[in-house]
């Protein structure tokens, strides 16, 4: 929030005895109490527990957007604070404002005077002297005392500036709105130096394609023009920028889906073969072609495809992979999603077969002749032509988000079934179809249609507004921003 903005917002805390100032104040130590999460058990598990909605936060400190959105609002009571004290003479505020400005330009000196001692400090985490060696915690306090330095002098000065600019009004050496002015000036530069760390400039795609160069790999497999994705092993699983060319069933989202986080944590990683942690049904059900590792694999399922010698990566092809959508034979009725995890750990269960669902699904036969072919793929389109000799069941290998996704075959609604705990499924009735995938969020819809009435709201408010404004000067009733 800057620290001009801090400063005022305390000028109104301390010296402005309004409602608002009262109710924002209270907002903003309740919610920085809710902030500190599991080191205040007490008050978070209460939350947790009977709050409707808090267990969606990412993390607990997302609630300080709350104080820092009271505090900008307070620093306008602030400043109107200040210009009311001057209004009334208040000789005792403006004296109280010279000794807090003595007793900062105090403390800025002694900081700069013990600069020299800040890599003394701790300056370090829990578990990061046994993490990193002698020489790198080296570095790490002097980059963090380089920094704290920095901040420290930034943070100085604007509030001797702050200070000074209240003082010199005070005692009549600057009009009041010279004042705002400069107050302006600096709250911008304030927040120009502290959101420069945290709000980016738009990248241009030129240095997005320098970030994300194409390795020898990515050029393999953008020749390869078949709907698929791949599987990078190790380390590269996390790594984002597979999903960049490719479609990966890897890669890292602060918001995971729950369903699929939890298929990788108790699924992925189970030992099929060779004392090699990959469990191939999921694999294979999520139509993963390609697996990409850094050394060898000796499976039967693995075929050499090709090596990248400049990142020494090397891309197996996966012989049992599955297409985007495909017709079973039976299904599996399993509510219990440990009982679902524990089937599809089973090497006897065959995806390719069978389809484990959570709910009963009636006549569903095994077909003799079926075929699925994806004709449409897009982000939030989905197109297949369907056909069946008899009403079966269509495993479709995209995540099941019952949150926005709708099925429609021959353009009417169909439902969607959790199938594999991860995956979609569809009962396709005897015949030739188009069965269409498509993103429908109604609260996305609604969402968009709320925030555009509110726009619509506040632009006639301020027509409105504007109207009335001018009508009155026009007559001769003078209405100022700012009282003189």
């Amino acid at each position: 929030m800057g620290v001009m903005i801090f400063l005022f917002a305390l000028l109104a805390v301390f010296f402005n005895r309004s409602r608002m100032v009262k109710v924002l104040t209270t907002v903003s130590v309740v919610t920085l109490f809710i902030s500190f999460g599991r080191h205040l058990p007490f008050l978070s598990n209460l939350l947790l527990n009977y709050l409707p909605g808090f267990n969606k936060f990412r993390v607990p400190a997302m609630i300080l957007i709350l104080v820092q959105f009271s505090f900008a609002v307070l620093a306008g009571y602030g400043l109107k604070t200040v210009l009311e004290k001057l209004k009334d003479n208040d000789t005792n505020f403006f004296e109280l404002t010279k000794k807090v400005l003595i007793g900062v330009i105090i403390l800025f000196i002694l900081f700069i005077a013990l600069s020299g001692t800040f890599e003394s400090l701790g300056l370090s985490k829990v578990g990061e002297t046994a993490k990193y060696s002698a020489a790198q915690m080296h570095q790490l306090k002097s980059l963090r005392a380089e920094k704290m330095f920095n901040d420290g002098i930034q943070t100085g000065i604007i509030l001797i500036l702050s200070l000074g600019l209240i003082l010199l009004l005070g005692k009549g050496k600057i009009g009041k709105y010279p004042f705002l002015l400069l107050i302006a000036v600096i709250v911008i530069i304030d927040l120009l130096l502290i959101d420069s760390r945290f709000l980016q400039e738009i990248t241009p795609q030129s240095q997005i394609e320098k970030h994300y160069k194409k390795t020898l790999a990515d050029d393999f497999l953008i020749k390869d023009k078949e709907i698929f994705r791949v599987y990078p092993l190790g380390r590269e699983f996390g790594q984002n920028r597979w999903a960049y060319y490719h479609q990966t069933i890897g890669g890292y989202h602060g918001a995971k889906l729950k369903r699929y986080q939890e298929i990788i944590e108790n699924c992925l990683n189970y030992e099929f073969q060779n004392r090699i942690p990959i469990n191939w049904n999921i694999v294979n059900m999520l139509n993963t072609k390609y697996v990409i590792y850094s050394e060898k694999l000796p499976l039967e399922n693995l075929e050499f495809a090709f090596y990248d010698r400049k990142q020494k990566q090397t891309i197996y092809k996966n012989t049992t992979f599955l297409p985007r959508a495909w017709f079973v034979e039976n299904v599996e009725l399993i509510p219990q999603k440990k009982e679902i995890w524990k089937r599809m750990n089973q090497q006897e269960f065959n995806p390719a077969q069978s389809a484990i669902v959570e709910k009963s699904i009636e006549e569903i036969y095994a077909p003799v002749q079926a075929e699925a072919n994806l004709i449409e793929f897009d982000l939030h389109k989905l197109k297949f032509t369907v056909s069946t000799d008899t009403t079966s069941f269509l495993t479709v290998s995209e995540i099941y988000y019952p949150a926005g996704w709708k099925a429609y075959l021959d353009g009417t609604e169909k439902e969607i079934y959790a199938t594999n705990y991860i995956l979609r499924g569809v009962v396709i009735p005897k015949g030739e179809h188009v069965l269409e995938m498509k993103f429908e969020s109604a609260v996305y819809a609604l969402s968009l249609k709320i925030s555009l009435i509110g726009l619509i709201i506040t632009v006639l408010l301020i027509f409105v507004g504007l109207y009335f404004y001018i009508r009155k000067n026009y007559r001769g009733e003078i209405i100022y921003v700012i009282k003189k």
